[in-house]
């Protein structure tokens, strides 16, 4: 049978300090490099999920608005007498009240501006003639230091 003999050099003592703080180094990289990745990544979720949350809430107000021009009488009581005003659906009342309000952190208001109208029947931002059954209304949502804004035209369809 023969033997395997192993020599063992004086060079080969194990590993050193140098190597040790190395590969520590590495691993530092590695991490933080994981770690810097794992926190944009995270913002960026947190970012996106607010700004879907702020479409949502814009949406329902402009929704609500829709379900108030249904319901009430556009130029006794309804939108067409609310023009020029700032507005926030209160749902335990499920009415419009004067003024913004908040929902969860957010901001809200709805603006309800008049509509203007050129000689062909198209709206207009600028010149023409004032449409008493058309308002432009913006819903706006504010949180941190983000806003957003949707709008509809809306008539009096009755």
């Amino acid at each position: 049978m023969q033997r395997l003999i192993m020599k063992t050099s004086k060079d080969d003592r194990g590993i050193t300090i140098f190597e040790i703080l190395a590969a520590i180094s590495v691993i530092i990289i590695v991490f933080g490099t994981v770690a810097g990745f794992s926190v944009f990544a995270l913002r960026s979720f947190l970012r996106s999920h607010k700004t879907v949350q702020a479409h949502n809430l814009a949406s329902g107000q402009l929704e609500a608005v829709r379900f108030y021009r249904d319901n009430s009488d556009w130029h006794l009581d309804g939108l067409g007498e609310m023009v020029g005003n700032f507005y926030h659906f209160d749902k335990d009342e499920v009415s419009l009240k004067e003024g913004s309000g908040a929902i969860n952190g957010f901001d809200i208001e709805i603006e309800i501006l008049e509509t203007r109208r050129d000689s062909f029947g198209n709206i207009t931002y600028s010149g023409g003639e004032i449409d008493p059954d058309t308002v432009k209304v913006i819903s706006r949502v504010f949180w941190e230091e983000e806003d957003l804004e949707i709008f509809i035209y809306l008539t009096d369809w009755q």
